[in-house]
Formats: C-alpha cells, structure tokens, sequence
C-alpha cells in the first residue's frame, strides 16, 4: 500500500477549509520558519514527517489515518 500525496494534500487542504484556516495558521501552529513545506504538504510534492503529521492531527483534531489517503493497489499499477 502507497500513500497517494496528491489526493493526501488534497484531504488536508479540506480540513483546514473545514476550520477556517489557511496555511499561514498552520505554518505558524507548527513552528515552521517559512510556508514552503506547508505548501509542498498541500499541492501533493511531499508528505510532512511523522512528527509533523501527528501534530497535524492534533491541530486539526482529526486522526492521521484521516488525512492520509492510500493508493489502491491496482491505480498504482496501472500508471
């Protein structure tokens, strides 16, 4: 099983919408110096780290599992 990053972004870009925050808020939530890994995160380029993540569950008062979206097994093959 691989994580989609595209469809990943995509689901965390929603639940920041669903709370009424913008990239900047987490950026800043995070401690990150600047937005650029916030941005790779969201547009799909790359996945935050496992301590990035599960603070980005906590954040969004959500699960890890609900962010991360999983590639089937037959989309992955057939690229």
């Amino acid at each position: 099983m691989e994580i989609d990053r595209k469809a990943t972004g995509g689901r965390l870009k929603k639940l920041l919408q669903e709370r009424d925050m913008k990239a900047a808020d987490l950026k800043r939530l995070l401690g990150l110096e600047n937005h650029q890994p916030v941005y790779k995160w969201l547009n799909g380029k790359s996945l935050p780290s496992l301590e990035h993540l599960c603070r980005i569950a906590e954040i969004l008062e959500t699960s890890v599992e609900d962010i991360l979206v999983y590639r089937k097994e037959s989309a992955r093959k057939e690229e």
